[in-house]
C-alpha cells in the first residue's frame, strides 16, 4: 500500500520511465505488441503526433488539440476451461484458472483518485481542466480490461491525461461502455473448431469537426464531435483478419436500450474513419490488403452490414 501511495504522488513521467516494457522493449517489439500491422500515421505530414508508449498501450498525442488522436492496445483471451465442468482439466489448467481469477478480479487493482498529468507532454493537461465542464474524462484504453490483462502498473497508466478525451456522460457511461463490454463478451475465446479467437487489436480515439472546433473553456482542450473504435481480429486459426468499426456521436441517446439491438446503427468502415480523422490505419499492409480490411462494414460475426 505504501508503494502504491508513492506511485500516486510521483510524476507520470517516472511511472512510465520505470515500466519494464518501456525501458527494455525495442520499438519494433512495441509496435507488434500494441497493434496489427503498424501504428496509425497521419496522412498529412504537417500534423504533429507524439507517440507515447506505456506498459499495455500506445497513444498518438496531439499537443495542438491537447488530446490523444489514437490509442492502440491488444486484448488476449481470459476465458478459460472451468475445472468444475471440464473433469479432465489438467493441474496446469486449474492453476492457470486460479491465477486469472486472482489477477482479473474487479477490485484486485488499486485505482488513483485523480487523473495524472503526463509530464512527457508540453501541454500538461490536468485533471481539473475537465472539472465542471459538462464532459467526462473518457478513457481510450479502458482501465478494467487493461487491468485484467496487464496488472497494476498498466491500470495506473490508464489514468494519464494523455489517455483521456472529452466525452458526454450519455456516451461515456452508455453506449461506449456497453460497446466495450459487449465486444469482450462476443469477441472472446471459442474453442469450437474454426471459431477460435486469441487476440483482439483495438484502435480508438476522437473525431474533430475541424470547421467548428470547440474547446473546454480556456484550457485549449478540444472537444470531439464523435468518437471511433476499431476491433481487428480473426475467427479461426487460419481465418483472415477483419475489422469491426464504430463511429458514435457525442449526443447519442440509447438510454434503456440493449446494445445488441442498436449497435449496428453505428457500424462503419475503417476507411470512413480514416476519412474523418486523416489517419492511415494498418500502414504496413499492402494497398490490396488494406482495401480488403478497411472497405467492408461488418458486424462482430463478420457479416456484411448495409451502410
Amino acid at each position: 500500500m505504501k508503494f502504491l501511495s508513492f506511485i500516486r504522488t510521483t510524476s507520470v513521467f517516472l511511472i512510465a520511465l520505470h515500466s519494464p516494457l518501456v525501458a527494455q522493449a525495442s520499438e519494433e517489439y512495441k509496435t507488434v505488441l500494441y497493434t496489427y500491422e503498424g501504428l496509425p500515421i497521419p496522412k498529412n505530414q504537417n500534423v504533429k503526433i507524439k507517440t507515447l508508449v506505456n506498459t499495455a498501450f500506445a497513444v498518438g498525442y496531439s499537443e495542438d488539440l491537447k488530446n490523444p488522436l489514437w490509442c492502440c492496445y491488444r486484448l488476449g483471451n481470459l476465458k478459460q476451461y472451468d475445472p468444475k465442468v471440464k473433469v479432465d482439466a489438467t493441474q496446469q489448467e486449474k492453476d492457470l484458472i486460479e491465477m486469472v481469477k486472482d489477477s482479473s478480479a474487479p477490485n484486485s487493482w488499486e485505482r488513483p483518485r485523480r487523473f495524472e498529468i503526463d509530464h512527457r507532454t508540453t501541454s500538461k493537461v490536468k485533471h481539473d481542466d475537465y472539472t465542471s465542464s459538462g464532459y467526462d474524462r473518457g478513457h481510450l484504453a479502458p482501465n478494467s480490461a487493461i487491468g485484467k490483462h496487464y496488472g497494476q502498473m498498466a491500470v495506473l497508466e490508464t489514468y494519464f491525461m494523455t489517455n483521456i478525451m472529452p466525452q458526454t456522460k450519455k456516451l461515456n457511461s452508455g453506449p461506449w461502455q456497453a460497446m466495450e463490454q459487449y465486444a469482450r463478451e462476443i469477441v472472446s475465446q471459442d474453442d469450437t473448431k474454426d471459431k477460435e479467437i486469441h487476440g483482439v487489436h483495438v484502435i480508438t480515439g476522437p473525431i474533430f469537426d475541424q470547421d467548428n472546433l470547440k474547446y473546454i473553456g480556456n484550457t485549449g482542450v478540444a472537444i470531439p464531435s464523435h468518437c471511433y473504435k476499431i476491433f481487428a481480429y480473426r475467427i479461426g486459426y487460419f481465418g483472415t483478419v477483419k475489422a469491426v468499426a464504430f463511429i458514435m456521436p457525442q449526443n447519442i441517446n440509447e438510454s434503456g436500450n440493449k446494445f445488441e439491438d442498436y449497435y449496428k446503427k453505428y457500424l462503419t468502415s475503417v476507411r470512413k474513419i480514416e476519412e474523418k480523422t486523416g489517419l492511415n490505419f494498418f500502414p504496413d499492409l499492402t494497398t490490396r490488403r488494406q482495401n480488403n480490411l478497411e472497405k467492408p462494414i461488418l458486424d462482430f460475426e463478420f457479416k456484411p452490414v448495409a451502410p
